[in-house]
């Protein structure tokens, strides 16, 4: 194939007339498959023949955006027409008369992140990546001898055992993939063109960080020497599964990129939705290499609670997928049990009976791979199965990648639960900024809930890094994320702060959980160690607004809300981690009372409040963390004097790793003294950076 060749545009190629049609309301051009525009999704002019699933998508989307606001429904079709116009800069070949995408090309160059060979990271992939010799559109790929008959198609009637898996390690991926094949109105969601197009070029929208984006791509696809694709495919010759996963290559740049990931991200990726992740087992220095990035909304809890929360989300829908892996356990034991390590399975199903007594918990599994099942208690294969509840649950021998287990073996053999919190009821707002300091002003975002009742919200932050510098999800995060969810106007605080909801972790997206009831709230987003880095590096970049780290953040709420963006004092940043401090009660008092500590020890960061509750004596606070390792303070100083009034607290300090790749230790002494007289004052000063964080506030 010979790029040269690739002369005329998409916009010209679609001027052929009944292969496209104009939206009224944005005059965006779209494919004739298309029953909506792509950009603002406002429906056909003309009436054209719709597809069953066509008709369902449609429904599905009128239902999940029933009960958005105005502002966010215009902000929706906005940022979808302004994504669909960036990536639409493609060329059609006039001699082939077919769609060839030149930003992502069916050359080598796709496949690797250098664009030429693998990573010493992912050479456990290097096989499969070895094994493509060609790039074929679907009429040209091989298939077996049974599928031969059946037409080439993007969709037919799609379930999640035509998902299978190739040579590239995006399990993460396709696991949410199948799962999405349970709700056809989610997986419709994200194709864009709903139809295979045999001019070849197809739409698919995918969440990239909290951002949805639609992406263009040709059909030519990944094939070995055979004309067999190398990796995924979708059975009865659906394309659907190799489209998705060619956008998502093209999203990051090249497959190699996708190489490995989350089941939270997959999920994410393709819902748009929030996800909360729950560990198996206890500790997270356990946690296996194939995780990257790493998880997020992270919680530890007792198998009871896990199984209730299992149960309640499969009631409400939810998506759920679970990570094999157990540190302590060779390969060979997951394989003598029918189980892969290091691989993640689809949750499909959650049974809850009594068995001889005992009550009996299982769980259907799926394996992406659409073959090889676990072959302990409760498999397919198990010789004690009631006949009874062998036929209820419909167990068959058909080694489809489909069964069931006991969720006391899941606690033994699985490492973490994953559940996607798809609503079709959520209402949803999605803004982006910039982590500014603390020297100016605080932005913040106020929520006014006004329905009665409680109500459950999710907000997701996402880093997206910086606009000077290329985002590789494959790197470890190297900033932290926070989220402080207030009750404003709170009588019992003179501060009129009260904490909900605190989450902080060294993560590429964190989510916060919280039911709230009518009132006013206000949450602020930040990242200490983006601040600290920021500030650093001002005497060495001039174009400040391209190096600032950038993020998205996102609002689900299980009712109507009204969102407003606002920039207050720059000291209600000591008061919302006050509030902190508040709601995490590691209280000591010292000096007979007259002295107050607060400390905020989270997994990444530790702050040190101090009040003087004397009405007539100063408080002298030294601090010196010279004994701490791979540590730094917002204060830019390993040793601090500080000197505080009567009736006044100050946030002291907040310790933050150097550098969130290596392990740190927490170290320091912290001595307290009255003064009878003083002038008051910080030493060394406050950074300018940091003001807001270290201001003195009144009791």
């Amino acid at each position: 194939m010979n790029l040269s060749s690739v002369s005329e545009s998409v916009a010209s190629r679609w001027e052929m007339g009944n292969k496209l049609w104009k939206c009224d309301m944005c005059e965006y051009t779209n494919l004739v498959e298309s029953d909506q525009c792509v950009k603002c999704m406002s429906p056909r002019p003309i009436q054209v023949s719709k597809s069953f699933a066509l008709e369902d998508s449609i429904q599905a989307q009128k239902l999940s955006f029933k009960q958005m606001s105005l502002d966010n429904w215009n902000d929706l079709k906005y940022r979808l027409n302004q994504r669909a116009s960036q990536t639409s800069r493609s060329f059609l070949s006039r001699s082939l008369n077919h769609f060839i995408d030149t930003e992502f090309a069916p050359f080598k160059q796709s496949l690797y992140m250098n664009g030429s060979r693998i990573k010493r990271s992912n050479l456990i992939h290097s096989n499969g990546f070895k094994q493509v010799k060609k790039w074929l559109r679907p009429h040209e790929v091989s298939v077996s001898a049974e599928e031969s008959f059946l037409p080439v198609s993007l969709f037919s009637e799609p379930s999640p055992k035509d998902v299978i898996q190739g040579e590239l390690g995006t399990c993460w991926f396709l696991s949410a993939l199948a799962l999405l094949a349970e709700k056809p109105f989610l997986l419709l969601n994200c194709m864009v063109t709903q139809k295979y197009n045999l001019d070849g070029l197809h739409q698919v929208r995918l969440c990239r960080r909290g951002e949805w984006i639609v992406v263009n791509i040709d059909d030519y696809l990944p094939c070995d020497k055979f004309n067999q694709l190398v990796f995924s495919y979708g059975r009865r010759r659906q394309f659907w599964v190799p489209f998705m996963e060619k956008a998502l290559a093209k999203l990051y740049g090249s497959y190699e990129a996708v190489a490995r990931g989350a089941c939270a991200e997959g999920l994410q990726t393709l819902t748009g939705e929030p996800c909360e992740v729950l560990y198996l087992q206890l500790g997270l220095s356990n946690r296996p290499d194939m995780e990257m990035p790493h998880h997020v909304g992270m919680h530890h809890t007792t198998p009871n609670v896990t199984w209730q929360k299992i149960i309640i989300s499969r009631k409400l829908g939810y998506l759920m997928t679970t990570l094999c892996y157990n540190e302590n356990l060779r390969y060979e034991s997951f394989d003598k049990l029918g189980l892969l390590n290091r691989h993640i399975y689809s949750i499909l199903d959650a049974k809850e009976f009594i068995h001889n007594g005992n009550k009996t918990q299982l769980l259907r599994l799926r394996n992406p791979w659409g073959h090889k099942e676990w072959k302990g208690d409760w498999s397919n294969g198990w010789p004690k199965w009631p006949e009874q509840i062998k036929k209820k649950l419909s167990v068959y021998s058909n080694n489809n990648g489909c069964f069931w287990i006991s969720f006391d073996d899941v606690l033994k053999y699985f490492y973490d639960i994953t559940i996607c919190k798809v609503r079709a009821d959520w209402t949803e707002s999605r803004q982006s900024s910039y982590f500014y300091d603390y020297s100016y002003g605080a932005e913040v975002y106020m929520i006014t809930v006004n329905q009665p009742g409680v109500h459950q919200f999710e907000i997701e932050l996402f880093a997206t890094g910086r606009k000077s510098q290329v985002f590789d999800r494959n790197d470890d995060p190297d900033i932290d994320l926070c989220l402080v969810l207030c009750k404003v106007n709170d009588p019992n605080n003179n501060s009129g702060l009260k904490c909900i909801a605190f989450e902080h972790s060294v993560e590429y997206y964190i989510t916060l959980s919280a039911s709230l009831a009518p009132g006013n709230y206000m949450v602020f987003a930040t990242s200490i160690k983006a601040i600290s880095i920021q500030n650093s590096e001002k005497t060495v970049y001039k174009d400040q607004e391209n190096n600032h780290f950038s993020y998205n953040i996102i609002f689900h709420g299980q009712t109507s809300f009204v969102l407003n963006r606002a920039v207050l004092a720059t000291e209600i940043i000591t008061d919302i981690f006050f509030s902190v401090a508040q709601k995490d009660q590691r209280i000591k008092h010292e000096l007979n009372g007259m002295v107050r500590t607060y400390v905020i020890a989270g997994s990444c960061t530790h702050g040190i409040f101090i009040e003087n509750l004397s009405t007539n004596n100063a408080v002298k606070v030294a601090l010196d963390i010279t004994t701490s390792k791979n540590l730094e303070s917002t204060r830019l100083n390993n040793l601090t004097v500080d000197y505080l009034y009567p009736g006044t607290r100050q946030l002291i300090a907040f310790l933050t790793p150097l550098n969130y790749r290596n392990g740190y230790v927490i170290g320091y002494k912290l001595d307290t003294q009255l003064y009878q007289y003083c002038t008051g004052g910080n030493y060394p000063s406050v950074p300018l950076a940091f003001t807001g964080l270290h201001a003195v506030r009144k009791i």
